[in-house]
């Protein structure tokens, strides 16, 4: 049997799961949950005070990050964050990453994975359970999700009223373009004036 050169697999685990300049460091695989233990590739950072260069590392924190299922199973991604320190302006920071919003315990692709669960017509519970997240994380995740308005109005347009609990109010009012399938506005109630 020959031997295949190690350079074929060099980025093989990044590349699987779409992480860029991500470190894989161990993986523990269950009957429900896989669990990747990770951290960011060290590089240069700049500092967000002063904007000067520094490779000098404060200390390390890890955080427990939720991500979207992969062959059945839930992922969680433990990252060892680095915190920078400055050298001129002495600020703290931790290291850039493109997957981690700031302050955020999920990454950006579970954000969106969620908005595509929602569109196939699912209840916030159902995909709640899926992605195991609460059901009010899912509507906080729907909720930032903005459509734009239309540039102009349909040929049709089609206006009905509905009964629904939001803005306390207990009917809503919908407008849709019929002929395309398209909803084109929800309005809080079904008074002419909005």
């Amino acid at each position: 049997m020959t031997e295949v050169p190690n350079m074929l697999y060099k980025h093989f685990t990044e590349k699987l799961l779409g992480l860029q300049g991500v470190k894989i460091t161990n993986i523990e695989n269950n009957e429900k949950n896989i669990t990747l233990y990770a951290e960011m590739e060290r590089k240069e950072q700049y500092c967000s005070c002063c904007g000067t260069a520094t490779t000098t590392i404060h200390d390390y924190r890890t955080q427990v990050i939720k991500d979207i299922p992969a062959f059945g199973k839930l992922v969680k991604i433990i990252l060892r964050k680095r915190r920078y320190r400055c050298p001129c302006c002495n600020k703290r920071f931790y290291e850039k990453n493109t997957f981690l919003p700031r302050y955020h315990r999920m990454t950006n692709r579970l954000a969106a994975y969620v908005i595509n669960k929602l569109g196939d017509e699912r209840s916030f519970t159902s995909v709640a359970r899926e992605v195991d997240l609460s059901v009010t994380t899912v509507i906080r995740i729907f909720d930032v999700v903005s459509y734009p308005k239309p540039n102009k109005l349909p040929q049709v347009l089609a206006i009905d009223e509905f009964k629904g609990n939001t803005w306390g109010e207990k009917y809503q009012c919908i407008l849709t373009d019929p002929v395309n399938g398209i909803v084109l506005d929800i309005l809080p109630n079904r008074y002419a004036h909005y």
